[in-house]
């Protein structure tokens, strides 16, 4: 069997808990991107280098629970795994959950986000209960 490093990521639609599955605890993002209308930034999963949030008009990728925004969660993904967790996707196999009663067209954005734009290797995905049972 080919070993290879895996990525849990529970992309719930506040908040995005996600690290290598070797790790005791997941680091925990916003699910969002913040941008500010009075200076030229963006900031995605991270708001804590924000001094005036009063001028950030927030962006969010899902509605009601589900996926309606798939450009914007690759960007907040991509923040999320290249920058804080530090992982290559093309070395990597995924782990992610998903709504319990999910939209094919939500899952099929989602499968096109993780093998088109970032390759991973292996890719999985499952509602959070399931993962939960004992």
């Amino acid at each position: 069997m080919d070993d290879h490093e895996v990525v849990v990521v529970d992309n719930g639609a506040g908040w995005i808990r996600a690290e290598r599955a070797t790790a005791e605890e997941p680091q925990r993002f916003p699910n969002a991107a913040a941008k500010s209308r009075a200076e030229a930034f963006t900031r995605y999963a991270d708001f804590s280098q924000v001094q005036d949030i009063t001028g950030l008009a927030l962006r969010r990728p899902h509605e009601r629970g589900y996926l309606s925004n798939a450009d914007l969660e690759r960007e907040i993904w991509s923040f999320v795994l290249r920058s804080r967790i530090k992982v290559d996707p093309k070395e990597s196999g995924l782990l992610v959950t998903e709504p319990l009663v999910n939209l094919r067209a939500c899952e099929s954005a989602l499968e096109q986000i993780v093998f088109e734009e970032f390759g991973f290797r292996s890719y999985y995905s499952c509602p959070a209960p399931v993962l939960a049972a004992r």
